[in-house]
């Protein structure tokens, strides 16, 4: 990806039609992570078509797996036998310290890079690191590498936390989960993260032998044999593209079919977004429908893990709160900051302000075109989002965040109607 492509967008116009959203990045990512983990062949149906696939497949074939590709399928026969992470791969993956995890369990030790991904805020790996110490490694840092290795070279059975000051870490509840497996006996993971990805690697899990029970106090009790088997699984729909097409349909008074995808893909607090901002949420036949039916009023959004709203849309719904009437607020609740997004949306026009984890957005305000160039996916998407409601030309860059979670959201919208061309 050349650092000058952009996507050109002429907006104002209504996005009508259908489309099938894409297999889910965030589950897709976690189950790479803990297919390495397995003793037996893994096959993934769904699978994004995503730089992060790319990524994982170049990097657990030099850690010795076998890896075939097909257009929306993964098959992984992890026979581990290296244990360093290859440092420019492992650093343009946010999961790395998952993918490390299950290294671990599989060979003994593991060398592994600080990840890389999307850095809108800093994002420590402290809780990563205390579950591969509770599990019986000795953890030692050197530069940006990670070096551990497992006393008698097995898991041993351990009581470990996935909790930040920020809420339960999705990444950490994946790398203890991993570990946990491996172990022969019983394991304890505290303060796990709620999320559905979570729900699909436990499935995951539970598939490859091990036992894994969730309490009433959001903990996880898994018992291991040692050994996790593989098994196929099928990727569930990106709720986040879903929402982010759910938007860009609201924003530009359209309406659109999501394929393969119903209303309660969306979660509950993204379809009262939709339907307070002037949105109907319908499921039909084909899949759900959402249409731009009325004057939008402006909203409070608050997001948090599973039941709040999803912190991934955060930007994009930002975005989208320009056209409303009034004074909007959305409370980042899950990193300590997420506004990366807020200087392009200002070039946009938006008049935007933030105030520690609170943005406040102003409107109705009409958009106009603008030369923006995102630094994290969410914030690439955002744009485009602001881009398809302004009247003129807009350019926007940063598409190699972009391929990190869209394979190819251009086509999507453009299959719907939009004006948007890729250039290379």
């Amino acid at each position: 990806m050349t650092t000058t492509a952009v996507i050109r967008v002429r907006g104002g116009r209504p996005l009508h039609g259908s489309v099938t959203p894409q297999g889910a990045k965030g589950t897709a990512v976690l189950l790479f992570a803990a297919s390495l983990a397995c003793a037996t062949d893994v096959l993934l149906d769904r699978v994004p078509a995503i730089s992060d696939t790319a990524v994982f497949a170049e990097l657990a074939t030099k850690l010795g797996a076998a890896v075939e590709r097909g257009d929306d399928w993964l098959r992984i026969s992890a026979t581990i036998h290296r244990s360093t992470v290859d440092g420019q791969l492992g650093r343009a993956l946010r999961v790395t310290p998952s993918l490390a995890a299950a290294v671990l369990a599989r060979t003994g030790q593991v060398e592994f890079p600080f990840p890389g991904g999307d850095a809108f805020c800093a994002r420590p790996i402290d809780r990563h690191l205390d579950a591969m110490r509770a599990a019986g490694a000795t953890v030692d840092i050197v530069g940006g590498t990670v070096r551990a290795r497992l006393a008698g070279g097995r898991v041993r059975p351990f009581k470990a936390s996935a909790g930040t000051p920020y809420g339960p870490s999705v990444g950490a509840t994946v790398t203890a989960l991993v570990l946990a497996a491996c172990a022969s006996g019983t394991s304890l993971v505290t303060e796990a993260s709620p999320e559905p990805e979570i729900d699909r690697t436990v499935a995951f899990l539970r598939a490859g032998g091990a036992r894994v029970e969730p309490r009433f106090d959001g903990a996880y009790e898994l018992t291991g044999g040692g050994i996790v088997h593989g098994s196929r699984q099928c990727v569930p729909v990106d709720r986040i593209e879903a929402g982010t097409l759910a938007i860009a349909a609201l924003v530009t008074g359209g309406s659109v079919i999501l394929r393969s995808c119903a209303a309660a893909d969306l979660s509950a607090p993204v379809r009262d977004f939709l339907t307070t901002a002037g949105g109907r949420v319908r499921d039909v036949p084909d899949g759900v429908e959402i249409a731009a039916v009325a004057t939008g009023m402006a909203v409070d959004l608050e997001t948090g893990p599973r039941v709040g709203f999803p912190t991934d849309l955060q930007p994009v719904a930002t975005a989208a709160l320009s056209g409303l009437a009034g004074r909007s607020t959305v409370t980042e609740r899950v990193y300590r900051s997420r506004d990366s997004h807020v200087p392009g949306l200002r070039e946009f026009g938006a008049d935007i302000r933030v105030d520690g984890p609170v943005v406040t957005v102003r409107g109705p305000r009409e958009l106009m075109p603008a030369a923006v160039t995102g630094s994290d996916v969410r914030c690439v998407t955002s744009y485009l989002t602001a881009a398809l409601t302004a009247d003129g030309v807009s350019t926007v860059g940063g598409l190699a965040h972009l391929d990190r979670g869209h394979a190819d959201l251009v086509g999507q919208l453009s299959a719907l109607g939009a004006d948007v061309v890729r250039t290379n």
